[in-house]
């Protein structure tokens, strides 16, 4: 592997970079080739896939659209159930934070009452 990312520099620093970038890209094309050996897995190339996805929406917007929300729906479901069970566990710990407060509001009543 041949890679330049410093046309003519001698400073330490860039060939320090430069080693650890070329290191870097040994150990995801050796991650690539293992995963693809044991899996049957290629490591997605990420660039051509957002191309992919632009290209797609351009095309058949309505599609793309349909498709983005049933794949986003469930999520949205399980937000709302999430959220509402939430609310009810705020309620729940807000009216006995009340109750505990009215409690602590009548024993100290209850004790002034008896030192007078």
């Amino acid at each position: 592997m041949n890679i330049k990312l410093f046309a003519s520099t001698s400073s330490p620093i860039a060939t320090t970079h430069f080693l650890v970038t070329e290191l870097a890209v040994k150990k995801l094309i050796a991650l690539d080739f293992r995963l693809e050996w044991l899996f049957g897995i290629r490591m997605i190339d990420v660039r051509a896939w957002a191309e992919y996805v632009v290209e797609w929406a351009a095309k058949d917007p309505y599609g793309f659209l349909t498709t983005v929300i049933l794949a986003l729906t469930p999520l949205f479901i399980a937000s709302a159930l999430l959220s509402w069970k939430l609310a009810k566990m705020i309620e729940v710990r807000d009216r006995e934070q009340k109750k505990k407060q009215r409690r602590q509001e009548n024993i100290a009543k209850a004790k002034r009452i008896k030192k007078d």
